[in-house]
């Protein structure tokens, strides 16, 4: 049983106060996070336990401190973890993604061409600036849908907005709502104070609204101008994750509800955070992505920044063997001020020794812990030595040795690793993972001063854009958007400590800021583009066209790497490509003989070619091709292929779905698709109309 319960620590009089910055602090209640088996949740409600939020079997619970013991050791849950504190993580950036050219925009605010119309941005942040031009229509109405500010107590205190979801916080704020304090008629209380949410919303799906001081309106036009948003509050004023009012588990909830109940698509928008965490997909947030978005999953996706840490001291990475001893130096300010995670291989058995910080050396073994979602020893470590001091790993029986550390407001002294740093959630599989590159590098205040960055080149990496790979070495971030000196919208509440003047425009209105928060959000409303454009797309099928569209140039080659994935993003490309196109997306990359398969697709049109012949094959690990009918069973070349004299429109949807026999071999299992001339050798590459598309999918011995 794998309990992540800080709470228990040892060293500490009082664990609770010092991890109030990276975990909701418990009072007399603690908000977790909880995986339970398959069918549990239900099980738990019968026990007592309210559940506030859930995605499959991840649920959202707060849940009074004598009662953790109880649902740490329930036979329903596999895991449970704290909420976790996370960070926040237009002009030349739009036309760099290639978005500028798929609309155009008229004096009175008007648009034609792709905007995203019809599709949801949901920005998960600090708020939203609900009164500032950029989120209204040309007639002055607001184009959020929905507000959600656990924070604000204005319901359960004055009657003001509407009720939370079932078992949330706070105010929500509709539509209807908003639109009456538009025109002094009602009260919104919500405020963004932080300014990153309005920030990030402006990018994403700002309609450049906003102008004045000689800037006119459109020139800071976001990557989705026209569609809706629903925006849900995680960070308070000073931009601190609000973990004991909401989890992401609760936001996704919401959203999903909402956006299921309105039919439209949705992507939300995850610009935040934290090195906290096995770094393998298994975080218990994370896994609730990949539960709420995927293959077979169509008008839904998340998009998440990959951190700010690229070159930061916060990762330590290496190896031990049998009697050997790594040391490592770590430093954090003042006694229990920083969190230190270490992960193992769970073959391995080792001593863990702290040393030095004003006390003596001390064993400390006896606190690893065991995660069985990813099958590692973990080590979580909160002490009051300071400033420095050092973590010793004694080697006893070694299969594996490879160790891996990473700390929030903390640093290491040796052993650094500047790889593995994408943040999490980032490394969930079903989320699309986004690094930064350099669009600007100039800019000039309200006050008419020019600034420049000291470092930084155009076109170049983010010199801050976290690389992977993950701990289990997938690739992420896939892909990489502007995120340096990007202008976007200014909250009107914003404090001068996040945006001073020398970071204020001319209009007053949209202000400087940078991050992969910025390069987020525009893939963020990259895919509301292509939601609009493509009916049925999933967040796989989706990712595959921004990877297979990325433009690759000398800062970006060779592709794909662990800081700019596959290339930078480019929406022209995305949504127009030269050919015909067609991705595909397994709903598995590995399974048992006997589980059932589902393969997914999208195609494209070229601007050519309507007309194709569709072949779909499969590789067995022997080299051998089999033709595949839409029933996915085998047929020769001779008989008819899978799709003759196929009309191409864009869309998605399953390919087919198969159930693997019990008998197949274990090995790869390629699946290929392509679009050749009518009545041509699907074989020669001079006749395909299309890309060829593969998806592999591996059975298991």
């Amino acid at each position: 049983m794998f309990l992540a319960l800080l709470w228990t620590i040892p060293q500490q009089a009082d664990p609770q106060r010092p991890l109030a910055k990276h975990f909701a602090p418990p009072t007399s209640a603690a908000h977790v996070i909880v995986k339970a088996r398959p069918g549990g949740l239900e099980a738990l409600r019968r026990s007592g336990y309210a559940i506030e939020a859930a995605m499959g079997d991840i649920a959202s619970m707060t849940v009074p401190l004598r009662a953790i013991e109880g649902l740490a050791s329930h036979p329903e849950v596999l895991a449970l973890s704290p909420v976790k504190h996370y960070r926040p993580t237009l002009d030349k950036s739009i036309p760099d993604a290639g978005a500028s050219g798929l609309r155009t925009r008229s004096r009175d605010g008007q648009f034609e061409g792709i905007t995203g119309k019809g599709t949801i941005v949901a920005i998960v942040d600090s708020g939203i600036d609900w009164r500032h031009p950029d989120f209204r229509n040309p007639d002055g109405t607001t184009r959020i849908l929905y507000l959600w500010d656990p924070s604000d107590p204005s319901f359960s205190q004055s009657g003001i907005g509407s009720p939370p979801p079932p078992g949330g916080k706070g105010t929500v704020y509709t539509a209807d709502q908003i639109n009456a304090a538009l025109l002094g008629l009602g009260t919104v209380n919500s405020e963004d104070e932080c300014g990153h949410g309005s920030h990030v919303a402006g990018i994403a799906a700002g309609n450049g609204g906003g102008g004045g001081g000689g800037i006119p309106p459109g020139t800071f036009v976001g990557m989705a101008p026209e569609a809706d948003i629903i925006a849900v509050r995680v960070f308070n004023g000073d931009c601190d994750f609000l973990a004991k009012d909401i989890s992401l588990v609760q936001a996704f909830s919401f959203i999903d509800q909402k956006a299921q109940a309105l039919h439209e698509p949705y992507v939300i928008n995850l610009s935040l955070g934290t090195q906290i965490g096995g770094h393998d997909g298994t975080d218990l947030e994370e896994l609730a992505i990949d539960t709420l978005v995927g293959p077979g999953k169509p008008g839904k996706a998340v998009v998440v920044s990959a951190g700010n840490e690229g070159g930061e001291p916060v990762h330590v990475g290496g190896s031990f063997g049998e009697g050997e001893s790594v040391s490592i130096g770590m430093v954090q300010n003042e006694p229990e001020s920083a969190l230190f995670d270490f992960w193992f291989s769970a073959k391995d058995t080792f001593t863990l020794t702290l040393e030095g910080g004003g006390k003596p050396p001390e064993d400390i073994t006896d606190q690893l812990t065991f995660s069985p979602l990813s099958g590692s020893k973990r080590l979580l470590l909160l002490t009051d030595r300071a400033p420095n001091f050092t973590l010793t790993i004694t080697g006893e029986s070694v299969q594996d040795g490879r160790f891996d550390g990473w700390t929030e407001d903390g640093s290491f002294q040796d052993h650094l690793d500047f790889s593995r740093l994408v943040s999490i959630p980032g490394t969930a599989r079903h989320a699309i993972t986004v690094g930064a590159h350099t669009t600007k590098t100039q800019w000039t205040d309200k006050t008419g001063q020019a600034w420049s960055l000291i470092l930084g080149s155009l076109g170049a990496p983010a010199r801050f854009t976290s690389p992977g790979p993950t701990r289990d070495g997938r690739l992420k971030p896939e892909i990489s958007a502007p995120g340096q000196v990007i202008a976007s919208t200014l909250s009107s509440a914003a404090a001068d400590l996040f945006f001073p003047d020398f970071l204020i425009l001319a209009d007053g209105k949209h202000a400087i800021s940078q991050g992969t928060s910025m390069s987020a959000a525009h893939v963020t409303g990259a895919v509301a583009l292509l939601f609009e454009r493509i009916p049925g797309l999933d967040a796989a099928l989706a990712r595959e066209i921004l990877t297979l569209s990325a433009r690759t140039d000398f800062h970006t080659r060779p592709v794909p790497n662990p800081t700019t994935g596959f290339g930078k993003l480019d929406m022209e490309r995305a949504l127009f490509p030269e050919k015909p196109r067609v991705v595909l997306a397994p709903d598995k990359a590995s399974l048992f003989s006997g589980e059932s398969l589902s393969l997914y697709f999208a195609i494209q049109r070229g601007k050519d070619h309507n007309i194709i012949d569709g072949w779909v094959a499969l590789r067995l690990p022997d080299g051998r091709f089999l033709f595949l009918a839409p029933d996915g069973k085998g047929f020769s070349p001779e008989q008819m292929p899978f799709r003759s004299n196929m009309e191409i429109r864009n869309g998605a949807g399953r390919l087919f779905a198969l159930t693997v026999p019990p008998s197949t071999p274990p090995g790869d299992y390629t699946f290929f698709a392509v679009g050749t001339i009518p009545g041509t050798d699907p074989f020669d590459s001079a006749n395909w109309l299309t890309n060829l598309a593969s998806a592999t999918v591996t059975v298991l011995p």
